[in-house]
């Protein structure tokens, strides 16, 4: 309620209709709870309950949006002091938070709050969602350019003799046999010198450095595929690049730094950290494959077996860059004993 004295005082406004571009100077007074002006030979009557009025930034001019579309702006200087005797500057719920620090940090932490549950479990169920829907024949065309990019700024030729690019492509042909659905998976050799590595690109790619088939044995590098198979059929990769494209859409939206989608990409396909989930799936998978096919899980216990040795400072330029995106553990390591009917160590 305004103060009765205050009634009788005109405040000078500046009256935008909405339609034209021109502002017009009105003479605004309030009586009882409405507040009136003349504007075109008209007198003009507003409810000061429909007025809605944004946040006071600094010294703007104070803007109130009335109900037929058009606003009213008073000097901030001038006006505030009537325009609260007025009751027309209750503080917003924004604005008395930052009046009362308990409220700020409330509001701080339910903020928190929601951003950690969007992201570790919203986020992560619409990225599968989504990762699921999109047709692989639309995959495809997404990422065919993909290799040709990554051949011109990070890989060489592969330098492994043909005979053993050979066995390991028919390895790979062995591990989705009977899979119709798997025959666009394929296998493709580099060189990035320093980085032994193997990833899948969401198109069924599966790219094997020569640094990582020289550390191992091709029985081991089989084991290698089955699990990369595993992120592809999963669909892994795909779900990973949602994921962290909302992220930095989200981060983009609050910085305005387009820089972190221009490099999403090449960084998310070149060393990118799969999480727990994704990694205990893809083994599992890896693990299955091998029992359809009666192959012997031996070979896969050889693999963990040697990641397990090299994990940790010890592996430096050996296989620290597979470990960076593939973590070993001695938890992956038991889970293939387990499969074999092995006691825990």
């Amino acid at each position: 309620m305004s103060t009765p004295q205050l009634d009788h005082i005109c405040l000078s406004a500046q009256y935008c209709d909405g339609v034209t571009p021109t502002c017009h100077t009105v003479e605004v007074k309030k009586t009882l709870d409405c507040l009136i002006f003349e504007h075109g030979g008209r007198i003009l009557t507003f409810d000061c309950a429909t007025l809605q009025r944004p946040e006071i930034l600094a010294n703007a001019p104070l803007v109130f949006e009335l109900p037929n579309g058009a606003t009213l702006q008073f000097d901030a200087v001038l006006c505030q002091s009537t325009l609260q005797g007025w009751g027309l500057l209750k503080p917003t719920w924004f604005e008395e938070t930052l009046l009362k620090p308990w409220r700020w940090v409330a509001a701080s932490c339910a903020a928190l709050l929601v951003a950690f549950v969007l992201y570790f479990y919203a986020l992560p169920g619409l990225a599968s969602w989504g990762a699921v829907a999109v047709p692989q024949q639309v995959i495809n065309r997404m990422f065919q350019d993909v290799m040709p990019i990554l051949d011109q700024y990070y890989f060489q030729p592969s330098t492994i003799p043909k005979a053993r690019q050979d066995a390991l492509q028919k390895a790979l042909e062995l591990l989705v046999e009977g899979k119709s659905e798997q025959k666009h998976i394929q296998l493709v050799f580099r060189s990035l010198p320093g980085a032994p590595n193997a990833f899948a690109l969401p198109n069924g790619t599966i790219v094997l450095t020569d640094e990582l088939a020289e550390l191992l044995s091709d029985d081991a590098v089989m084991g290698v595929l089955a699990h990369e198979i595993g992120h592809v059929v999963l669909r892994h990769s795909l779900q990973a690049l949602i994921q962290n494209a909302a992220t930095a859409t989200l981060l983009l939206a609050f910085s305005g730094d387009t820089s972190l989608l221009l490099t999403l990409f090449t960084t998310d396909l070149l060393n990118q950290k799969h999480s727990r989930d994704f990694e205990v799936a893809a083994d599992a998978f890896a693990i299955d494959r091998f029992k359809q096919q009666g192959r012997d899980l031996k070979h896969l216990e050889e693999l963990y077996t040697v990641l397990l040795t090299l994990d940790g400072p010890s592996a430096g330029g050996g296989l620290g860059a597979y470990l960076s995106s593939h973590p070993a553990s001695q938890e992956r390591l038991e889970l293939v004993r387990k499969a074999m009917g092995k006691p825990s160590r």
